[in-house]
């Protein structure tokens, strides 16, 4: 996880609970309870994936544009 991910990650989870504590701030800490394990069940899920990732890719590309890649 980069610079680029942990700033995204950053910027996304203060941006959605500023606006659940600006609509309704009586609720907004339910939920805000589940981010901490949402963020990480999306780390170990993105390295569990990494290295399928170039194979998938290649794959993708390959059956959009019509020819196959061996």
């Amino acid at each position: 996880m980069g610079a680029n991910d942990l700033l995204q990650v950053s910027a996304t989870v203060v941006i959605i609970g500023g606006a659940f504590f600006i609509l309704a701030p009586s609720v907004a800490w339910m939920a805000m309870l589940p981010m901490p394990f949402i963020i990480w069940g999306s780390v170990v899920f993105q390295r569990l994936l990494a290295p399928a990732m170039p194979r998938c890719a290649k794959k993708w590309v390959s059956s959009i544009l019509g020819y196959q890649i061996i």
